[in-house]
């Protein structure tokens, strides 16, 4: 999906925005699979499950993500996702004004080697494959 991005984004994307959206079908799947997914993933990472993220609709909020959570990582980093009966269909990480990036470096090292979680960057179109033994992130990119 990475390969038909780039050229949408080349003849989509405008200076402040885009002529049309990049609609991405993606057949849910769970990416973790099993029970009690987010204490699991916190206690890999060292850190704690909090509350599920905020909907926001303008001007208000608009609440909160059923079976959602967030797990902040400290440095403006936070992974966030939701549960359903079968898993974990969603896993993402935001990264507020100037975080520690280093602090998502590690979650991911650490999700991936137990979980082998990958991590898509849609915005710099990339996918963070796994990590070398010599602590290498491996890149693949269309």
């Amino acid at each position: 999906m990475l390969r038909e991005y780039k050229p949408f984004e080349a003849a989509n994307r405008e200076r402040t925005g885009w002529k049309k959206p990049f609609v991405r079908k993606i057949a849910r799947q769970s990416v973790v699979r099993g029970s009690k997914i987010p204490g699991r993933l916190a206690a890999l990472v060292g850190a704690r499950v909090a509350l599920a993220p905020i909907v926001m609709s303008a001007p208000s909020i608009g609440g909160r993500v059923k079976n959602g959570f967030t797990i902040p990582l400290g440095g403006n980093v936070t992974l966030y996702g939701c549960e359903n009966g079968a898993g974990l269909p969603v896993l993402a990480a935001s990264l507020g004004r100037d975080p520690v990036d280093h602090n998502l470096t590690e979650a991911f090292a650490r999700l991936n080697a137990e979980e082998g979680l990958i991590l898509v960057d849609w915005r710099q179109q990339l996918l963070l494959t796994g990590v070398e033994a010599d602590g290498n992130i491996r890149v693949w990119q269309p």
